[in-house]
């Protein structure tokens, strides 16, 4: 049989030092979730991933005298990951009033208010516009907001423009 061993007991300065250093390393790991937290979305946004570009006519032309568009360009992407995700949209309280469309066989294919582009549009950058639903009568000015949405790893990386629809 074995002697049994009496419990050890941690004396008082040993057991303030543990505490001590437990305060410091909780101290620590709290000031490095806030840095984390508040740095790494603006290293990942800061990258400029997401671009959108005017086309070389930034004002807004006037289509068959009836709406006015604005043709965009998205700058193409060299360090896309295979499981990258990209979008187009519009959002904001004037969405509704516009609509995105490519261009498909020698015309402009109405696309709605949200495109998910392909893995290779987004590598290679898309030509798209955005147009009035009618002939900005309604005495709605306000610009359209177009957001690029490029997904790859924590956080999106996101690029808004504003659009004047209104014809000059």
């Amino acid at each position: 049989m074995s002697p049994s061993r009496a419990p050890q007991v941690v004396a008082a300065a040993r057991a303030r030092r543990n505490l001590v250093l437990g305060g410091i390393a909780l101290a620590v790991a709290v000031v490095v979730s806030v840095v984390v937290v508040t740095a790494v979305p603006l290293g990942l946004r800061g990258q400029g991933v997401a671009q959108i570009q005017a086309a070389p006519e930034p004002r807004a032309t006037v289509d068959a005298g009836v709406r006015a568009v604005a043709d965009l360009r998205t700058a193409p992407i060299a360090s896309l990951g295979a499981d990258a995700t990209a979008t187009l949209e519009l959002v904001g309280d004037s969405a509704g009033r516009a609509r995105l469309a490519l261009p498909r066989n020698e015309g402009w294919v109405d696309a709605g208010d949200r495109i998910a582009l392909s893995r290779t549009d987004a590598a290679d950058g898309v030509v798209f516009r955005v147009s009035a639903r009618d002939s900005q009568q309604d005495g709605h000015r306000e610009p359209v907001i177009v957001r690029l949405t490029v997904s790859q790893g924590l956080l999106p990386d996101i690029a808004d423009l504003e659009v004047d629809l209104t014809p000059s």
